[in-house]
């Protein structure tokens, strides 16, 4: 019995140590997706910043300068709230700001502006410059495709804050918050689609990382819709930041009563000096979203449910066995097609191709 009992204790420790580790693997992993988020944010937030300055005038401004302007005077005074629901009236100026970055970019894809001999030309680098020579570019082939699904991955990934928005859901129920998320997703879907044809529309296989990033700093339409992108931006920031900020105290597991609002302001700062000093760093936007696609959003979108929805269907005397096995296969076609962007990403980073 001494040892029987023994042995049982030792199983449940190892049980709970098992779970200690998922947990913390798991709060490190949204961490680091957000954090990746948050990146992506702020580089083009340094990228449109500058572009602005210098339409405006200020000719000597450098990539980071923008960035710490808008760092010090935005992101940090916003970052600080604990409460997202005070940000809800000004989600419609972000779906604004998006409206009219797409617009103009249709505008500008269909006035030639940027073709040669067009107003814009000369005054963007040769290599933004429209290219529509496919044969110049070997490259492009069906593999491709992985790397845009990375990118999508990202796009289309908010579980980190599901939780946080069903709970400040005024009257939440499960069909409202159904409704809600499915309208969101399909508009962010068309939102994105159009940006993406109005981009190749006008520069082809010349596009940047950052599509805004094409056009020229001259260009008065584009500079308005980078100062409504900029302030759509630093209106979404807090989101996914409170989940990165959230994610490292869950990570040293801080309970909640133990959150200060020192605590709070301190990893506050701590968390948007690093993001700032990498945003700094890094200007290969598109590397940065392909990779974070590829690994944090797959996990967080492909592996986390499935192993959920598997582990709860055996404790349930594998209930749903036909559907646990859809699950893990397209669970294993997703983190297949991660991987392979991930690794095509990099290679295109580092040789070009």
């Amino acid at each position: 019995m001494g040892k029987n009992g023994n042995d049982g204790k030792s199983r449940r420790e190892d049980g709970n140590t098992n779970k200690v580790v998922a947990r913390q693997f798991v709060a490190g992993t949204v961490a680091l997706k957000t954090l990746i988020s948050c990146l992506g944010f702020a580089m083009v937030l340094a990228d449109a910043g500058r572009s602005i300055a210098v339409g405006a005038g200020w000719q000597t401004i450098t990539r980071g300068q923008a960035l710490l302007t808008i760092t010090t005077t935005c992101l940090l005074p916003l970052s600080m709230m604990r409460d997202l629901s005070s940000l809800t009236p000004f989600s419609a100026v972000g779906v604004g700001g998006l409206g009219m970055t797409f617009l103009a970019m249709i505008w500008r894809a269909v006035d030639g502006s940027y073709l040669p001999g067009g107003t814009y030309f000369a005054t963007v680098p040769a290599a933004m410059r429209p290219s529509f020579d496919a044969v110049n570019h070997p490259s492009l082939n069906v593999l491709k495709a992985l790397v845009l699904a990375c990118t999508l991955t990202t796009a289309f990934n908010a579980h980190y804050n599901a939780p946080r928005f069903h709970a400040e859901l005024q009257d939440a129920t499960v069909a409202k918050f159904n409704k809600v998320t499915g309208n969101a997703y399909m508009a962010s879907a068309l939102s994105f689609v159009g940006i993406a044809v109005a981009g190749y529309l006008t520069f082809g296989t010349a596009c940047d990382g950052f599509i805004l990033n094409n056009y020229s700093p001259f260009d008065p339409l584009i500079n308005v819709s980078r100062m409504a992108l900029v302030i759509s931006i630093v209106m979404t920031f807090p989101l996914p930041f409170v989940g990165l900020r959230d994610g490292v105290l869950d990570l040293f597991q801080i309970p909640n009563k133990h959150r200060t609002n020192n605590l709070i302001r301190g990893t506050t700062v701590g968390l948007l000096g690093c993001i700032t000093a990498l945003a700094y760093a890094f200007k290969n936007l598109a590397l940065v979203v392909a990779i974070g696609g590829g690994t944090f959003s797959t996990l967080v979108s492909a592996v986390f449910p499935v192993c959920m929805f598997v582990s709860t269907a055996r404790r349930n005397n594998n209930a749903n066995k036909f559907e646990s096995k859809l699950a893990l296969a397209l669970m294993t076609l997703a983190t297949g097609i991660g991987g392979t962007g991930v690794v095509l990403s990099i290679r295109k980073a580092m040789f070009g191709v």
